[in-house]
């Protein structure tokens, strides 16, 4: 007795010291456990892609048509420089709609689940974009873009969701953000060439229905087309949703004692036909409840009613994890999060990030649809789209093959910051082909130039908004994720309203003043935002790379 008790006793201690040695951040362990296999992702995680897709699409449509909606709503009298200004207006006005209620989806996904969040956001959608297409005044496309926006909650939710699923079962987070952004990739594909293809679609099939000069609907709105291929994207979607399981803790524990609570009456409703009344029901479901295999009460706030293993932290002042994974020195409990300092960092450098892209994203179709003279390259619709579908084409590739395997070995903090110091010098690289433009080079090399860039902007993308939503789950407590991915989607969503307007403005008044090579300024301040952006994530805790 004597022996077995010592040697539990050293059991024991050299448990603590391997506890205490993983706080420190050190391998103490003499001994090394064999590699597990990777989990497969769960059905959740690929049922969210769906939505992911079609609000990839609602996302670019708008961004590659919205010029030229505003420029058929001004007229041929109108200037580049209010063109621009509009331009950016219209291309932020969902953002700034999302930006008023992204909180309260967030807290709304917590409670009520992940799918109904989703679902809405998805038919507001889709209802919004086909309002915009019709609308035969300026104002009532962005208010039609504003409406959509204010509900419009999904990504936040989608986030949450894949994070709960993933976390359920062990699977790689870094896989499976990773197939967000090729969903999100495969959206940024299809979307601009729906808006190359199917916009006026009467100069291309002059007989076909609706295009009747000045009374057809399509010869009246050109761009409808595109806009109604999204919506019903984005509809299909809502009914993919509607047989998702859910994943959010609360509801899942609600389920829970709900099933608890009808086992009781049917075991109640037994003893009373057997004829032992009710007392006697109430006997054994009181007596079973102190059996050792009788179900306990739900789990507390350290938990997330989902099954998984608890992953209380193990040191606050070391912000990890028992998983491993870095929490934040204050987040100590579900209510406190908002005092954790990683969470701040991890939300603002995501808006920061989605800041400087939304920028670009909106800079971008308004240098390449300005004339030459102007400093941009002359491009038609479909001429656009081209560059801007090679670009999602790189996405789903970068996203799938090339940033898991640069998280694993190099962590994904790391990775995040590599690529915010690449993209501030190469964002210059797509105002730079106005020069073959202006010499007067072949269209196709023109095209070949701004893809080439375009794909350079891409591959620095995939990494920041992937890496930085892996860091926000990471420094988020199970039952809060929710919560702080709607937080994380208003911070984006009031960037995402403030780049394309501030895009459009910066455009406008490098015009406006004259200033030579106007076409780079936009672009110098999203360089100088990645350089502000590197310095934020610096006080993001690293993670760790796989197998260190």
């Amino acid at each position: 007795m004597p022996d077995e008790r010592s040697q539990e006793r050293a059991s024991e201690e050299e448990e603590v010291a391997l506890l205490i040695e993983g706080d420190r951040g050190t391998a103490a362990a003499p001994t090394q456990t064999a590699p597990q296999k990777e989990v497969k992702l769960p059905a959740v995680v690929w049922a969210v892609q769906v939505p992911q897709f079609a609000i990839a699409l609602q996302y670019q449509v708008p961004f590659v048509v919205g010029v030229y909606l505003v420029r058929q709503l001004v007229g041929p009298d109108g200037s580049e420089d209010t063109i621009g200004r509009m331009a950016g207006m219209l291309g932020g006005m969902g953002s700034a709609g999302a930006c008023v209620t992204a909180l309260a989806w967030g807290f709304a996904s917590d409670r009520w689940g992940r799918r109904p969040v989703v679902m809405v956001g998805c038919v507001a959608s889709g209802v919004s974009i086909i309002l915009m297409a019709l609308a035969p005044a300026f104002w009532l496309a962005c208010l039609a873009r504003f409406s959509g926006g204010l509900f419009n909650g999904t990504i936040g939710a989608i986030k949450a969701a894949i994070a709960e699923a993933c976390d359920a079962v062990g699977a790689n987070q870094a896989t499976a953000f990773g197939l967000m952004s090729t969903a999100w990739g495969a959206g940024s594909v299809v979307g601009p060439m729906l808006a190359g293809l199917l916009s006026r679609p009467c100069d291309a099939v002059p007989d076909a229905p609706l295009c009747a000069p000045d009374t057809g609907l399509l010869a009246r709105q050109p761009y409808l087309l595109p806009c109604v291929a999204t919506a019903l994207a984005l509809w299909l979607a809502s009914l993919v949703v509607l047989g998702m399981p859910e994943t959010a803790p609360r509801v899942l524990r609600a389920r829970e004692a709900a099933a608890r609570q009808r086992v009781g009456k049917d075991v109640e409703m037994a003893a009373m036909a057997d004829g032992r009344g009710a007392d006697a029901s109430w006997r054994r479901s009181d007596s079973a409840a102190t059996l050792p295999h009788a179900p306990g009460s739900p789990p507390s706030g350290e938990g997330d009613g989902t099954g998984r293993p608890d992953v209380a932290p193990v040191s606050a002042a070391d912000g990890r994890w028992k998983d491993g994974s870095e929490v934040g020195a204050a987040s100590m409990s579900d209510r406190d999060w908002w005092r954790s300092g990683q969470v701040r960092a991890t939300v603002l450098g995501y808006g920061a990030v989605a800041l400087l892209y939304c920028i670009m994203d909106e800079v971008t179709p308004i240098f390449g649809s300005a004339a030459v003279a102007d400093g941009g390259l002359g491009l038609l619709e479909h001429q656009l789209a081209l560059p801007l579908s090679v670009g999602g084409i790189v996405l789903v590739v970068q996203a799938v093959y090339v940033f898991p395997r640069l998280s694993k070995r190099f962590g994904v903090h790391r990775v995040l910051r590599w690529s915010l110091a690449g993209q501030a010098p190469t964002t210059f690289l797509v105002p730079a082909t106005s020069v073959a433009a202006g010499a007067g080079a072949p269209r196709a090399v023109v095209l070949a130039l701004l893809a080439m860039a375009v794909v350079v902007k891409v591959v620095c993308s995939v990494c920041m908004f992937t890496g930085s939503i892996i860091l926000i789950n990471k420094a988020s407590p199970p039952n809060a994720i929710g919560a702080i991915n709607g937080l994380a989607m208003t911070v984006a969503a009031l960037m995402r309203a403030c780049g394309p307007m501030l895009g459009g403005l910066l455009w406008g008044a490098s015009l406006t003043v004259g200033m030579p090579a106007h076409q780079y300024f936009p672009f110098a301040v999203t360089s100088a935002l990645c350089v502000a952006t590197w310095h934020l994530y610096g006080k993001v805790v690293p993670d760790r790379p796989a197998g260190r």
